[in-house]
């Protein structure tokens, strides 16, 4: 079943997520339309409309489940309806004027009690689910009221961004008006359009300043910050202690979640062929889920690490197809002699037995052009195992003394697929050395 949500503007589609409980699934679209969907006929069980401060961009909110109610964020407190009928339960009058957010609810037990966190156009809200009565608050009264991100719990503290107004804060959860936790209003972390991820003691979004930061959410020290990610409109979500990170042309990313150090080194990055994406991404069962502007949907599994039994870095698996079905291989041995260890040959994707299969550059000449390959091999040529995910990047330097390596753009971020890689130097081009590395994910 597709269903087709009414559109405003220029932009396209639903700006929040279904949710689904059971055979039902609820959705909240841009103009204000709460539907309750059966799950396997596509019947609408209930509507109901809501048009109290709608955003400039339309209602973007979740439809989150409390109870017998279904939540949304509209006007200046939400609105909420019996999740069963639809009926009206609590929000604003009709007549209120203050802006919605755009980031969804969340429910949340404080003081022995659910409360609702609502992030508003202008303040966040800590509200009693039955009744939408107040619980505590922290009102900012001023500036764009366009609050994307959703809140982040910490303890009895809670972290909130705003990119457009270039302020985030971690807020202390008491009755009546919050307290901060931080000395004010910050600029360390301003999330714009999509929410950051806490892992242990650790922020990590995208500063509205262009940055892709790592942040302790204790004293909101920036332990390390890096550009280079076209970040405009990347969201990124966390799993197994690693960071997904989607940017807003479609380009896949995985980076360890340490806030030891951001090394480049150990980012992957493929392009999902989306396009323009703002969504941020779904992990269910290894399966990667990536919505595009546009609306379409790319599906990518994400492989695990092979086992190794003997506890070293070459997978069982691979010892035995490549070494006679034994498995005590050592990482570091070089059964073919051919310059490179076992270890190399596994991450390279070449044959360890087979002293032509080597990770290797090649330079060739063929009427007057110059080609700069690897070589293939049968089985286990470059990039042989394709579903491990290796890729193969391709540099380039003047001389061996000064100067550094520097990346051919064309050839970065190359994946393997069994076939030679090859690379046609520009006619003219200066004499250059070039190396190959490789990256196994």
């Amino acid at each position: 079943m597709r269903t087709n949500a009414l559109r405003s503007s220029s932009y396209r589609g639903p700006r929040a997520t279904p949710t689904v409980s059971g055979d039902r699934v609820y959705t909240f679209s841009q103009v204000g339309h709460v539907h309750c969907i059966d799950a396997i006929t596509g019947t609408k069980i209930w509507d109901a409309t809501v048009s109290q401060g709608r955003p400039g961009w339309g209602y973007a909110s979740s439809v989150l489940l409390e109870g017998d109610l279904a939540i949304v964020n509209a006007g200046y407190r939400g609105a909420a309806f019996n999740r069963w009928t639809g009926a009206y339960a609590w929000g604003d009058d009709l007549a209120a004027s203050d802006q919605a957010g755009s980031a969804s609810a969340k429910a949340i037990t404080w003081n022995s009690q659910r409360v609702i966190l609502l992030f508003t156009g202008h303040s966040l809200e800590g509200l009693n689910p039955t009744t939408g009565a107040q619980v505590f608050w922290y009102n900012r009264g001023s500036g764009t009221p366009y609050s994307c991100a959703d809140p982040i719990v910490y303890g009895n503290t809670v972290f909130v961004s705003n990119g457009r107004n270039s302020w985030c804060a971690r807020l202390n959860m008491v009755s009546n008006a919050m307290t901060h936790a931080w000395s004010g209003e910050l600029s360390v972390l301003e999330t714009r359009y999509n929410t950051a991820v806490l892992v242990g003691n650790y922020l990590y979004g995208f500063n509205h300043g262009g940055q892709f930061r790592c942040v302790d959410i204790r004293d909101a020290s920036v332990k390390w910050s890096q550009t280079g990610y076209d970040i405009e409109k990347a969201s990124l979500i966390a799993s197994d202690g690693k960071l997904i990170v989607l940017n807003g042309n479609g380009h896949l990313y995985m980076i360890k979640a340490t806030p030891d150090r951001h090394d480049a080194e150990d980012r992957s990055l493929f392009d999902t062929g989306l396009g323009t994406c703002w969504t941020t991404p779904a992990l269910v069962d290894g399966l990667l889920y990536c919505r595009s502007y546009s609306g379409n949907i790319g599906c990518f599994r994400l492989q695990g690490a092979p086992t190794s039994n003997d506890g070293d870095t070459l997978p069982d698996t691979w010892e035995q197809q490549c070494f006679t079905n034994h498995t005590d291989a050592l990482p570091d041995g070089d059964e073919d002699d051919d310059g490179c260890s076992n270890e190399g040959e596994y991450v390279a994707g070449t044959d360890p037995t087979n002293a032509l299969s080597v990770p290797a550059v090649v330079i060739t000449e063929s009427n007057g052009t110059v080609y700069v390959s690897t070589p293939t091999v049968p089985l286990h040529g470059i990039g042989y195992d394709e579903s491990l995910c290796r890729y193969y990047d391709l540099f380039c330097r003047s001389n061996m003394v000064d100067g550094s390596w520097m990346g051919i753009p064309t050839h970065t971020n190359v994946p393997g697929t069994g076939t030679a890689i090859e690379y046609t130097v520009p006619s003219g081009e200066a004499c250059k050395y070039y190396r190959l590395r490789t990256r196994l994910h």
